[in-house]
């Protein structure tokens, strides 16, 4: 079954994401680019644990 968003409920995804985005900044704020790829690093790992994701190849 093919499933459509409406122009209405796009707008509101639109509106959410960007929240969205500008909170993850303001939380990571105090976390340098080396800080922020080891919380990705370490995040990933706990999902792979969790087999909520596939590891990284290579």
């Amino acid at each position: 079954m093919l499933v459509r968003l409406t122009l209405a409920g796009k707008e509101l995804i639109d509106t959410a994401l960007a929240g969205h985005v500008r909170n993850e900044e303001r939380i990571l704020a105090g976390l340098d680019a080396e800080e922020r790829a080891q919380l990705d690093t370490l995040l990933r790992k706990l999902l792979v644990a969790r087999g909520d994701t596939e590891p990284l190849l290579g």
